[in-house]
């Protein structure tokens, strides 16, 4: 494995699968550590964005219409930017895009993952060097392309007991748990719908982009014979590593049409739930939740009270929950620029470690 040997200031940029906006954060690392946290926040789309943005998923081609839509999405990213204080100091920048279609297993054709960016576009705004596409090349070796976060949970939890589980709510739900300081040994997977479906519910029937503190679930009970349809799904069953396209269980929301709406969500929100409550391998002392999903009072009430571990806002820990999935990238983005893998055989499945991300220099 190559040492890195400089610290490298660098933005990372995170477009997640709640459709939100895009998160930025800046990070001071070697790709080992973590040296400085300077600053993080997410700059929000516009509903009319997100709308226009959500009617492109599963797209499989580039229209007249993903492009004007890809640009759209780099201008938001270029907005972002120039609201940061240290673009002056920053040597390289890492952009996830945003993910349109994720068919690792090849079940809709060839195994393809596919996040919108135009790297070309940005960097002429930007002027910096620049590292994009970071799952393509995990996929083209047999991996499922995500979870891609694990190698930077094991860098958050550098000094923290072990063995722990950082679960990450955003718009799907994933895990990494870890139990040495060795790579090789971390697990991960996604587990299953984080706030996807509740915030497509949510928006459609109260016109909000979210579930706030998750009132709208506190409000009901869940229905137990829906619920129990969706977990058996094939997809809770297979073994990790395992991902998630966001829209695999959207169909889940025709089920709850004949519902009362806050019965709708609260069964919605039980499905993210249970999903990592019957399906987690494994179960240490403390679990570690980050993502959107940390302020949902439901979520974060119920995983509590059926866990038999220690469950923490990662807040607590003095760590950015909002800006975790930003800073990701910006450490996956330093440890492709210093050549050290970003994925791991059980972390995404792909054969041996493997570095990913493409460069653009300037």
């Amino acid at each position: 494995m190559t040492v890195s040997p400089y610290p490298l200031m660098v933005a990372g940029f995170m477009s997640g699968t709640s459709l939100d906006g895009v998160d930025v954060a800046v990070i001071k690392t070697d790709g080992l550590r973590i040296f400085d946290d300077r600053e993080s926040f997410t700059y929000s789309y516009p509903l009319s964005f997100q709308k226009r943005l959500k009617a492109i998923l599963g797209q499989q081609h580039i229209t007249q219409e993903v492009r004007d839509i890809t640009r759209e999405l780099m201008d938001y990213h270029i907005k972002a930017y120039e609201k940061l204080s240290h673009t002056k100091a920053i040597d390289i920048i890492a952009i996830h895009g945003h993910s349109v279609f994720h068919d690792p297993d090849g079940l809709k054709g060839v195994p393809r993952t596919w996040q919108l960016c135009d790297p070309q576009y940005l960097q002429k705004a930007l002027c910096k060097p620049i590292f994009y596409d970071f799952r393509s090349y995990d996929v083209a070796h047999g991996g499922q392309g995500a979870p891609l976060v694990p190698i930077f949970h094991l860098a958050l939890a550098y000094d923290l007991a072990k063995p722990v589980i950082f679960l990450n709510i955003g718009g799907v739900s994933n895990f990494t748990f870890i139990s040495s300081e060795d790579p090789l040994d971390l697990l991960a997977g996604d587990m299953g719908p984080g706030n996807a479906l509740v915030n497509d519910y949510v928006l459609e029937h109260f016109c909000t982009p979210y579930d706030r503190d998750g009132e709208i679930a506190l409000s009901a009970e869940p229905d137990e014979s829906v619920l129990q349809k969706w977990l058996n799904h094939p997809y809770f069953f297979k073994d990790f590593p395992k991902s998630l396209d966001r829209d695999t269980f959207h169909d889940f929301i025709s089920d709850v049409a004949h519902l009362p709406y806050n019965k709708a969500v609260a069964t919605l929100s039980e499905l993210t739930v249970q999903a990592i409550i019957q399906f987690l391998p494994v179960q240490p002392k403390t679990m570690i939740v980050c993502g959107g999903g940390r302020h949902n009072k439901y979520f974060m009430g119920r995983l509590q009270k059926n866990l038999s571990c220690d469950v923490v806002d990662c807040d607590v820990l003095g760590l950015n929950g909002d800006g975790i999935e930003a800073q990701a990238f910006a450490f996956l983005g330093a440890r492709s620029f210093f050549n050290l893998p970003i994925s791991f055989p059980k972390t995404t499945g792909v054969s041996k470690p493997t570095s990913g991300g493409r460069f653009l220099n300037i």
